[in-house]
């Protein structure tokens, strides 16, 4: 399972789990950071409530 911590008061990624960092890797192009695909993802809660980041 992926885990991401984000900082809440800027949205930024404040640490990635090995899982989530091989998932990251395999979505993001050459040169693109995993904070640039932060902009891309849906998050969504348990109940399914969206997240905006």
């Amino acid at each position: 399972m992926g885990v991401v911590v984000l900082d809440t008061a800027t949205g930024t990624a404040a640490s990635f789990n090995p899982e989530a960092r091989r998932i990251v890797d395999s979505l993001r192009s050459p040169g693109q950071t995993p904070e640039d695909l932060l902009g891309l993802m849906t998050v969504r809660r348990g109940d399914g409530s969206e997240v905006s980041l």
